[in-house]
């Protein structure tokens, strides 16, 4: 996965990776058997988070992007150590339950599985609980639609985290990852 100019991931520098990686699954687990959530796609802004990764990173954003099959393509994207792009990229694919089952597509991360849930999700916002992993602590996150929340929104968001038995316990641990620029 290169980097364009300026220290930016291009599109075309990482499109023959997503697509190398999406073939690398096979037919049998491609079967979705439900539909993916039409407000969860497109592109996120973690604004608010429990989850210690967020802290090393900086303008974490995370966009979905239904895939023809079913499956969803999951595109974390950030910066860290001086402005360094990172990027992970997984496929999602919805459970029984309504949760999402998420595998890594890229070397390092093929063997790495989590399962996550969408709390509650409105048009600019959305919260997001993530199941315990190998890697990670189970924990929470709030997008955005832009790199801040509204204003506004703060009062609602917590009322929908204090609301929800899987959000509540982490309302204490929630701090705000750094968002320096503008939306790209």
């Amino acid at each position: 996965m290169g980097c364009g100019s300026g220290g930016r991931a291009k599109h075309g520098d990482i499109l023959p990776t997503i697509r190398a990686a999406l073939a690398w699954e096979t037919v049998d687990e491609m079967n979705s058997p439900s539909e993916p959530n039409p407000t969860v796609t497109g592109r996120w802004y973690i604004v608010r988070t429990s989850l210690p990764l967020w802290r090393r990173w900086q303008n974490p954003s995370v966009t979905y992007n239904p895939l023809p099959d079913g499956r969803i393509l999951d595109v974390v994207f950030g910066t860290s150590g001086g402005q360094k792009p990172r990027l992970v990229l997984g496929v999602d694919r919805v459970q029984p339950d309504g949760s999402y089952r998420w595998r890594g597509l890229t070397p390092l991360t093929r063997l790495t599985s989590s399962r996550w849930r969408v709390v509650h999700a409105e048009q600019d916002w959305a919260l997001t609980h993530f199941e315990k992993t190998l890697f990670t602590p189970e924990g929470i996150d709030v997008y955005a639609r832009a790199p801040r929340l509204a204003a506004d929104m703060d009062e609602h968001v917590a009322g929908a985290i204090a609301a929800s038995k899987l959000a509540a316990p982490f309302a204490d641990a929630l701090f705000e990852p750094v968002h320096d620029a503008a939306p790209e």
